[in-house]
């Protein structure tokens, strides 16, 4: 089953004082491009630090794949992060990102097949 993985927890909110805090985003219309996955707490993602966060991603989405899904969610930074991290494991990256208007999440393909990267003297393509 695909996995839809989503940066971090969503913040909470409290409601009624005599109930549990409740989630502030509600990410059950992304169910149907798969199985949800946290990726990091709301905690984690406020307070690493860049190199921190890198390992954390690098770690967490191991076993992604081209089938499966990154959730847009966070600061500009977490979503960064995350989306390079994910493309050093897969070539074709489809992020969901969230749409007020028409409250649904789109798809986006990202193609990350052809980057390069510099090494010493030598250009290098990814993989």
């Amino acid at each position: 089953m695909n996995k839809v993985y989503i940066l971090h927890e969503s913040p909470k909110i409290r409601g009624n004082p005599d109930e549990d805090w409740d989630s502030k985003y509600d990410f059950s219309e992304a169910e149907q491009y798969g199985e949800l996955e946290f990726v990091l707490s709301v905690a984690e993602a406020k307070k690493m630090t860049v190199g921190q966060l890198w390992e954390a991603f690098e770690i967490r989405l191991l076993n992604m794949d081209e089938n499966d899904y990154l959730l847009m969610i966070g600061s500009p930074l977490v979503q960064s992060i995350a989306t390079l991290v994910a493309s050093t494991i897969v070539d074709k990256l489809t992020i969901l990102v969230y749409t007020r208007g028409n409250r649904k999440y789109t798809p986006y393909i990202l193609d990350v097949s052809n980057i390069f990267w510099s090494e010493g003297n030598t250009t290098r393509r990814r993989r």
